[in-house]
């Protein structure tokens, strides 16, 4: 009995104290830093990781003419930046392609249009690609017609720090609960 009251009140203590936002996914304590990269984006502008700083970063890799994930995905963290009340100047989503030779300036543009969310499309040389997928332990499998790819979403809030991970299937009202508890 005395261990049940003990129990009971250590629940109700904890129920009044306030709780530090929850996070859904993969938290990352303390959180490093994201690695730092620089590629080109859908307009043909170079892009640097670093340049977000002061933005969240949703960050992803896909390619233009996945059927399923990838736009999924997109559509997905579009969702859950409108459900959170954010703008995409307070989060930036992020793709990294995995199809370079096909996810031109172009093909990205079409892409974004197309699932309809603002988003930034980078690409580089295979090189540049290789190093990014590296950073971020992204596999990169060409299919005959397809790519298998690490569907893992980064998410590194406004001072470049890799706070969580998340998996492309999460539901956007989670997604959207982590976004308003990482933007400053």
């Amino acid at each position: 009995m005395r261990n049940a009251i003990c129990a009971l009140a250590l629940l109700l203590l904890c129920a009044c104290a306030a709780k530090p936002p929850q996070l859904h996914g993969s938290v990352l304590t303390p959180p490093p830093q994201a690695h730092g990269f620089a590629l080109r984006d859908q307009h043909g502008t170079p892009y640097a990781l670093s340049q977000s700083r002061g933005q969240t970063v949703a960050l992803y890799f896909g390619f233009t003419h996945c059927r399923d994930v990838c736009p999924q995905t997109l559509a997905m963290l579009g969702k859950a930046r409108n459900l959170a009340g954010l703008t995409p100047q307070q989060v930036r989503i992020v793709m990294v392609s995995v199809d370079p030779a096909n996810d031109t300036g172009a093909a990205l543009r079409r892409f974004f249009d197309k699932v309809g969310v603002q988003a930034t499309g980078l690409s580089g040389t295979r090189a540049q690609l290789q190093s990014v997928y590296k950073a971020y332990g992204i596999a990169v499998i060409p299919e005959k017609h397809d790519i298998g790819h690490t569907g893992t979403i980064f998410l590194i809030d406004s001072r470049g720090r890799l706070r969580e991970l998340l998996d492309p299937s999460a539901a956007s009202t989670a997604v959207a609960a982590d976004l308003r508890a990482i933007v400053d």
